[in-house]
């Protein structure tokens, strides 16, 4: 699966512009499944398993990543812009980004410290004083090649090393490279997939295919905030690097349907798979969105901890990442009836 998540983290695509990643999932799954793209860009598929299934059960993983807008370019050539999701200006200072699926390099500046005064120094700059500079000579010259409403993503970065994953976007390309495994592999009954847009801002996407689909049950595959050891608090940590897939009992959007929460939990312990209880409630998902669609539907969310979320340098593991994928396709295999 690592050739795949390197794949899907090094394309660009965020929030509204998922148009190469869904490219890549399809690349990946046709052939393997029914597949559409409904009006908003979610990738809805549709797969027959071994045996026809009473009750809907659907998996899902959101295709955005975050990344920055366009929103001023200054008579100098330097582009303003606003943030698409949820990153900080300490993760943006100085990093290098790609503008665009051409991919324009570009990289995030602020005042340099010899410019500073004294109680600038030491000081994160707000997000409205970085800019993004792309060697533009001047205005004339950088809307050649960028203006409002053009979006950036973190370079792509993908390294492997010791087990261990670093990248931007692993949230949410590790769920959508699990559901891709799910796909292309034998299941015992049949499944829906959404591959949803729009989750960084809102959930907008799965608001959408869960009204659609109508699940009665719904899986949601993601990456979730762990604790950086040492810098961390052990009371302010959700979740940790090597203890296994992560189960959510309760996040910022959603309380977790505390049987198939169970279920989650029953079904690592019968197939031996490593998993840990998210232990602070952070954040929030497309999970919300399917509880309280239509007459609704339970939820769980499984999840790869991952240190430094929403940054250049996601890190995960690699037997985390397996442990998700195996408890996501025992889940699937079971029938809910």
């Amino acid at each position: 699966m690592l050739e795949r998540l390197k794949k899907y983290c090094d394309t660009f695509g965020p929030s509204g512009m998922e148009d190469e990643i869904r490219r890549n999932i399809i690349a990946d799954i046709d052939g393997y499944c029914e597949y559409e793209t409904d009006k908003i860009g979610n990738l809805i598929c549709f797969k027959r398993g071994k045996n026809p299934r009473s009750n809907k059960l659907v998996l899902c993983a959101h295709m955005d990543e975050v990344g920055v807008m366009v929103d001023y370019v200054t008579p100098e050539g330097l582009l303003h812009f606003g943030t698409i999701g949820g990153i900080e200006s300490k993760d943006l200072c100085g990093k290098y980004m790609v503008l665009g699926e051409q991919q324009i390099p570009a990289v995030i500046g602020s005042k340099a410290i010899h410019n500073q005064k004294p109680e600038e120094r030491g000081v994160c700059p707000p997000v409205n004083q970085l800019y993004m500079d792309i060697g533009a000579n001047d205005k004339a010259d950088a809307v050649k090649y960028a203006d409002i409403g053009d979006c950036a993503v973190f370079r792509p970065n993908f390294k492997y090393e010791n087990g261990y994953v670093t990248s931007k976007a692993v949230d949410d390309r590790f769920g959508c490279a699990a559901l891709v495994e799910i796909i292309r592999g034998e299941i015992e009954y049949d499944t829906y997939f959404a591959f949803t847009v729009a989750e960084e801002v809102g959930s907008r996407g799965a608001q959408t295919a869960a009204y659609r689909l109508g699940a009665d049950y719904a899986i949601i595959c993601e990456a979730t905030a762990a604790g950086e050891e040492g810098i961390t608090p052990p009371h302010m940590s959700p979740c940790t690097l090597g203890e296994g897939a992560v189960i959510s009992v309760k996040d910022g959007g959603t309380i977790y349907d505390r049987e198939f929460t169970a279920t989650a939990v029953e079904t690592a312990k019968e197939n031996g798979i490593k998993y840990q209880i998210k232990r602070l409630a952070t954040g929030s998902n497309d999970s919300r969105m399917f509880q309280v669609a239509l007459t609704g539907a339970k939820v769980v969310a499984l999840s790869a901890p991952t240190r430094y979320i929403h940054s250049p340098a996601c890190v995960c593991k690699e037997e985390d990442m397996d442990s998700v994928v195996k408890l996501l396709k025992a889940l699937t295999d079971r029938s809910y009836e």
